[in-house]
């Protein structure tokens, strides 16, 4: 999907913004070319707001769907809020743009609240959704079948776009239920290297926001909370982790640039084994 400028502001509530029509047609493209057998399935679309992916979904000739949101603004939408919703079905296909709210504490509940009764689930999620803290918080039935990048122009109730202050990066993730669990991501404890306070330090590595994942010998040895202070316990974890490139593990956000050190202890590892 071409790129396009993306903002959006959603915060934990009743967000007030929405899908356009054209990313809904490209959502719901995607799931039919990479998951045909979806078509036959009952929809279901949990936060349906304008309508919009109501709309694709019809373009598509598909008309079997259940929508609802707890504010709607279509007239084939039900009010309800769908995470005390009661059904009665099963085998459905989710589709939609869910609430996020801080720290994805709507789009959690509503992926797990979905998962419940289907078999398939395609979001608009932010990409802090490929972070193992996300994913291993997600129904474990489910697998990761597609994910891609998108870049949105959110829109208000009457489409006109809605630009915020900073940019959201989302992704479309499409999983899929199967026989077997999947497992959580564990990430072992290393005797490589440990937190310390930065008077201990042999390094820090800036974990957050502009510069993030830069290795640094030479530091103020005062508490900031953008660095991580680190003791080595071992000559070659230096160089291992000057050779490292984190970019694949702090992109993976919604705003700011974020290293987790569960991803330094992963990446040494990998890098050393």
């Amino acid at each position: 999907m071409p790129a396009i400028k993306l903002g959006n502001t959603r915060v934990t509530g009743k967000e007030q913004f929405y899908t356009p029509l054209q990313s809904a047609d490209w959502v719901v493209a995607q799931v039919l070319t990479h998951f045909p057998h979806t078509r036959a399935a009952t929809w279901l679309e949990p936060s349906a707001g304008t309508g919009a992916f109501i709309k694709a979904l019809q373009r598509q000739n598909i008309v079997d769907v259940i929508a609802m949101d707890i504010e709607p603004h279509f007239a084939k939408v039900k009010r309800q809020d769908f995470l005390t919703w009661q059904p009665n079905v099963s085998g459905l296909v989710a589709i939609g743009n869910p609430p996020f709210g801080r720290n994805n504490s709507l789009s959690i509940p509503f992926f797990n609240k979905a998962a419940q009764v289907c078999d398939t689930i395609a979001f608009i999620v932010p990409r802090s959704w490929r972070k193992w803290s996300v994913t291993n918080r997600l129904d474990l039935n489910f697998h990761l079948a597609h994910d891609i990048d998108l870049d949105i122009n959110y829109v208000d109730v009457n489409g006109a776009d809605v630009y915020a202050k900073n940019n959201l990066q989302t992704c479309l993730q499409v999983w899929q239920r199967q026989n077997d669990v999947r497992q959580k991501v564990v990430i072992a404890e290393t005797d490589l290297l440990s937190k310390c306070s930065p008077q201990e330090a042999d390094i820090a590595i800036r974990v957050f926001g502009y510069g993030c994942g830069e290795v640094m010998t030479n530091f103020d040895r005062k508490s900031n909370t953008t660095m991580m202070f680190l003791k080595l316990h071992s000559d070659k974890v230096l160089p291992a982790l000057q050779r490292l490139d984190f970019s694949i593990y702090f992109n993976n956000v919604a705003y700011t640039q974020a290293l987790a050190y569960s991803e330094i202890r992963y990446a040494l590892a990998k890098e050393l084994a």
